[in-house]
């Protein structure tokens, strides 16, 4: 049986855990959604692609992240959730340097796929590792 300062001590990380989670969440989500609305722009008028296009590249990702959403769950119960989280962040990361380097539709085609296994990997992953601490 744990004494009650142990018990006080696992209390106060596991809120300060959540407390970290929720916030590291919140400031991602406000940042994804600056740099999608900062994307659409730079899409149209620095890459020259049309609203369509841009559409076409924005369905795409959803469509991969409606894909692999439950398999990337699997995935992260087998190699685990950090590593899961670690690799998804690592895909993201190549996202930036696919859409500054393309000159094609396919380029940001390909990257909006790469960012969306990068998002799945770490959305389900991310999520689990805080109720595992709770």
């Amino acid at each position: 049986m744990k004494s009650v300062n142990s018990y006080s001590t696992h209390s106060i990380r596991v809120y300060r855990n959540l407390a970290v989670g929720i916030i590291v969440r919140f400031l991602s989500s406000v940042a994804e959604t600056l740099i999608a609305v900062i994307l659409v722009v730079y899409l149209l008028q620095v890459k020259g692609l049309s609203i369509s296009e841009i559409g076409l590249v924005n369905a795409v990702y959803f469509f991969t992240v409606l894909l692999l959403d439950y398999p990337t769950g699997v995935l992260a119960d087998v190699i685990g959730r950090k590593t899961c989280i670690a690799l998804g962040y690592s895909v993201k990361a190549l996202t930036p340097i696919l859409i500054m380097l393309g000159r094609s539709l396919w380029v940001f085609v390909l990257a909006e796929v790469i960012y969306g296994v990068g998002t799945v990997l770490i959305s389900g992953a991310e999520e689990a590792l805080i109720y595992d601490y709770a």
